[in-house]
C-alpha cells in the first residue's frame, strides 16, 4: 500500500505542479499499460506454480541478457565494460551459492 501512495502522490506532483508530460512520455505510458495489465497477474501466476529455485534462476538469466546486450549496444570504454562484467558475475556467483 505504501509504495502505491507514493506513486500516487509522484503522479500528482508531476501532473499538477510540474505541469503534465510530453506526447513521448504519455505514448511509453501508454504502451506499458497493457503489458502491465496483463503481464503482471500472468507472471503472477506463473510464478505461484515454480519453484523459488527456477524463478531465481530465470531473473539471472534475463538479467545477464540485459547487461551483455546493454555493453553491445552501448559504446563503453574498455575499464567500465570489464567492471560491469566482473560485477555481474560476481552477483551471479554469490547469489547461485545461496540458491537453495
Amino acid at each position: 500500500m505504501h509504495f502505491e501512495l507514493e506513486s500516487a502522490v509522484g503522479f500528482a506532483l508531476h501532473y499538477f505542479v510540474i505541469g503534465g508530460f510530453n506526447e513521448t512520455v504519455r505514448g511509453y505510458w501508454l504502451a506499458a499499460i497493457s503489458v502491465v495489465v496483463i503481464g503482471a497477474p500472468v507472471g503472477a501466476m506463473i510464478c505461484a506454480k515454480l519453484s523459488r529455485t527456477i524463478i531465481v534462476r530465470t531473473v539471472l538469466v534475463l538479467i545477464s541478457i540485459e547487461v551483455f546486450s546493454t555493453l553491445l549496444i552501448i559504446p563503453l570504454r574498455p575499464a567500465l565494460v570489464w567492471t560491469s562484467i566482473s560485477a555481474t558475475a560476481g552477483f551471479l556467483i554469490h547469489v547461485l551459492r545461496h540458491v537453495s
